[in-house]
């Protein structure tokens, strides 16, 4: 199957600011037979200078600093990939610590009632 993804995330501020520091993870991995084929982030403001690396988790992390006034900022990753009919399952099993910074609440994620219902299931 080819998808193709649109994210938009926008940030609109009470009075113009002029510093923003801004650090994406959006750019679909390359796992279990899927395929990310194309990828591209687009900024409004247009021109922003975009930066990358991967983290330790193999992430694709894409980063900016926007230093002029601006009264809003919105960020739209453009995804196109290509699943197999079934994933292969080549996950290794979470350790101790990530169990736990990933399963447990915090001030962030609440976790709701439906939320609980559907990790019990």
């Amino acid at each position: 199957m080819r998808l193709r993804i649109v994210h938009v995330t926008s940030f609109a501020y009470d009075s113009p600011i002029v510093e923003a520091h801004t650090e994406l993870r959006l750019r679909p991995l390359d796992r279990a037979g899927q395929h990310c084929t194309a990828f591209r982030v687009e900024t409004d403001p247009p021109g922003i200078r975009l930066r990358s690396h991967q983290d330790p988790l193999g992430n694709h992390v894409h980063h900016f600093e926007l230093l002029e006034q601006h009264d809003g900022l919105a960020v739209t990753a453009v995804s196109e990939v290509h699943t197999p009919p079934a994933f292969v399952d080549g996950r290794v099993p979470p350790t101790l610590l990530e169990l736990y910074d990933y399963s447990a609440p915090t001030e962030y994620v609440r976790f709701s009632d439906e939320v609980l219902a559907f990790a019990e299931a």
